[in-house]
């Protein structure tokens, strides 16, 4: 929306109160005995391809990458990749706090593939070239924006073994963020009627726990109760309950872990990081609690997960 006469769609609303974290973005050459994968994550994938050969394959139903058709694929969804042949792939994770994991299975429940105009040519190319890789072997790209945590800031460099000394040009960010919001924006644009429903009904009762939602993301390691949280928001506890219910289908408890976990899953990206510290860091008492709640979200204990991501970190 370029003028103030026109109220925000709902769908716009919500572009304007999620904030995009880059967790990495590189340029790889696929081969055949890397890129057979079998993933679920807590954030978003966008590919760009330079050949075909690459198929992502969800609830059995088998979705080609082609090139010049950018393929969003959101977070949450289950995928199984394969490939022929050894197409060049750019591609950028992020992750869109503020968006809650229930709002994502709704509205976007299986890859997106884009437009060629969605993302317009000088964009894509402004970010390859930002990115200046030179590919390895497998599946692995030589350089690339190094990986991002959720809030931000970046992660030391002994965590980034697979990076050389040499870094991207400056405003490789830039242009990896700007990419990923024009996918987006794609993305939102597709929405039906019930879909903006759903996002009009989130922004309306999100509004009275607002202040609660940011306090859980702001303590995952010391999870706030919800004597906290209802003080925050100026409701009782029950209120605060039901508005929770009413707007994310769940309870303050329960979303509280499910976003404790996904930030842990991006966490287990790092092979430095022990999974105590890990467990620790996301608010369990020990790495068993830890394990036993991100089996029920993943369906695969920590470490599995942690080796089954380790091609694409």
């Amino acid at each position: 929306m370029l003028s103030g006469d026109t109220p925000p769609t709902p769908a716009e609303s919500i572009l304007r109160l999620v904030q995009v974290s880059l967790v990495t973005s590189r340029w790889i050459q696929l081969h055949a005995a890397t890129w057979t994968l079998d993933l679920l994550s807590p954030f978003w994938r966008l590919y760009v391809h330079d050949a075909p050969g690459a198929v992502l394959s969800v609830n059995g139903r088998q979705i080609p990458i082609r090139p010049g058709y950018p393929m969003l694929v959101p977070a949450w969804v289950r995928f199984r990749t394969t490939v022929v042949g050894q197409p060049r792939q750019n591609y950028v994770h992020f992750i869109l706090s503020g968006f809650p994991a229930s709002l994502h299975r709704g509205l976007f429940p299986e890859p997106i593939e884009l437009q060629p105009g969605d993302l317009p040519k000088e964009l894509i190319e402004r970010w390859r070239t930002g990115l200046a890789a030179t590919p390895a072997p497998g599946c692995t790209a030589t350089r690339g924006l190094p990986r991002k945590n959720p809030a931000g800031f970046e992660e030391q460099q002994a965590s980034l073994q697979s990076l050389p000394p040499a870094g991207p040009a400056p405003e490789a960010y830039a242009w990896a963020a700007a990419t990923v919001y024009a996918g987006l924006a794609s993305a939102f644009a597709r929405l039906d009627v019930g879909q903006r429903e759903r996002c009009q009904t989130w922004l309306t009762g999100s509004d009275g726990i607002r202040l609660a939602l940011a306090a859980i993301e702001q303590r995952m390691g010391d999870p706030p109760r919800n004597t906290e949280l209802a003080a925050l928001c100026g409701i009782s506890v029950n209120q605060l309950i039901r508005r929770f219910r009413a707007t994310l289908g769940m309870t303050p408890a329960r979303y509280g872990q499910e976003r404790r976990i996904a930030v842990a899953a991006y966490w287990l990206l790092n092979p430095q990081r022990s999974l105590d510290e890990i467990a620790s860091a996301a608010g369990f008492s020990d790495r068993f609690h830890f394990s036993r709640a991100f089996r029920t979200h993943f369906g695969v204990a920590p470490a599995a997960w942690r080796r089954r991501h380790a091609a694409v970190r």
